[in-house]
């Protein structure tokens, strides 16, 4: 148990589905929504106590795009709800995603910085 000598707790990794980026200790997750549902997402995170920013990584085509959802580890299991229930519902729809090797911490950083 805890505060047995020799037992060296590993931090944990990122949850399910969230990629850790770099140092920062921010992680990001990328979903395939649906162009008209944007504002949707950017909605439901970013007013819904800040549990996440969303940004547009890359549109496909006129109806698709990749979109990020970005958060600090003690927002991704809530975000990760979030996303839960809104596919429970089953609209909008939307699918997991692999990170586009774009979303690093770097690229985040200056999305932000040219935003302010």
């Amino acid at each position: 148990g805890p505060g047995r000598p020799g037992k060296v707790r590993s931090a944990p990794g990122p949850a399910e589905g969230w990629t850790r980026l770099g140092a920062s200790g921010l992680l990001a997750r990328a979903l395939l929504v649906s162009r008209r549902d944007i504002a949707f997402w950017k909605h439901l995170f970013e007013s819904h106590e800040g549990v996440a920013i969303l940004r547009t990584v890359e549109t496909l085509d006129l109806d698709r795009a990749i979109v990020a959802l970005i958060a600090t580890p003690d927002w991704t299991s809530v975000a990760s709800g979030i996303l839960d229930s809104v596919r429970a519902d089953g609209t909008p729809a939307f699918e997991d995603r692999a990170l586009p090797s774009a979303c690093h911490e770097d690229w985040f950083l200056a999305t932000w910085a040219r935003e302010d």
